[in-house]
């Protein structure tokens, strides 16, 4: 999710530990199976339009004797299933209130980050980057109301990963996805994410919660660090601008 992986990139650099962003360029994956075609369109007719929402972020990090953490509010602004802006309300970092201009910073950074298409899973039953992956409809021990497709990133970058996505049979609404990460902040040996999907508002079944969780080493220092947000207050608009103005007002 937009700037949920950034941020962790972010606080993580303030320790040394930086993110590091491959783009590859996208290789045109097998046709997908019919489960996953119908997940696309769900997500595309779900996603459509203008809709806004606020995200509730915590973040820590531990490394040998140091630690981090942090807390952000933030509005979200999407059109067609593309992030387009986000506004920082508020934050924290070890207790201490963020100031207007580190709010500002961490904010124009994270746009900056969306216009390049950055700091956000590229999701494979987004129909913008369905072709960056291939999918296996191997036999596994499933509810029998749903179907457990594994993906694989032909696009071996940070913005993609490997993964299952459980998804319902008769609605062909994506329930949840886990997955590793392809290229994790420098220092990490691993970043496994978790995201679970629901019934934002009628009409839009979206991501409502994440998780992630990333070990590694800073020099023969091992550490750990985990990220969760929640996303609530969604709307949809019939005009952007409306859109664009709910967040930076905060008025959703």
């Amino acid at each position: 999710m937009v700037t949920g992986f950034r941020y962790a990139a972010r606080t993580v650099a303030a320790l040394a530990v930086a993110l590091a962003v491959c783009r590859v360029a996208a290789v045109a994956a097998d046709d997908p199976p019919p489960i996953v075609k119908r997940a696309v369109a769900e997500y595309a007719a779900d996603h459509r339009g203008a809709i806004a929402m606020s995200r509730h972020l915590s973040f820590t990090m531990h490394v040998g004797p140091m630690g981090k953490d942090v807390t952000n509010e933030v509005g979200i602004f999407m059109h067609d299933g593309a992030y387009v802006k986000t506004k920082y309300y508020a934050g924290t970092e070890n207790g201490k209130t963020d100031d207007d201009a580190s709010l500002r910073k961490q904010e124009d950074k994270a746009n900056e980050d969306i216009a390049a298409g950055k700091g956000f899973f590229k999701r494979p039953m987004d129909p913008r980057f369905t072709a960056d992956y291939k999918f296996d409809e191997s036999p596994c021990a499933c509810w029998h109301d749903t179907e457990h497709v594994k993906f694989t990133s032909l696009v071996r970058d940070a913005s993609h990963g490997d993964g299952t996505m459980i998804i319902d049979k008769a609605t062909a609404r994506v329930q949840s996805i886990e997955y590793d990460m392809n290229k994790p902040p420098d220092h990490a040996t691993s970043g496994h994410v978790i995201e679970t999907y629901g019934e934002a508002i009628p009409g839009l079944w979206t991501c409502v919660k994440v998780e992630e969780t990333y070990s590694g080493k800073v020099g023969f220092v091992g550490g750990n660090a985990h990220l969760a947000y929640t996303l609530d207050h969604f709307r949809r608009f019939a005009q952007t601008d409306a859109a664009v103005a709910a967040i930076a007002n905060r008025t959703l």
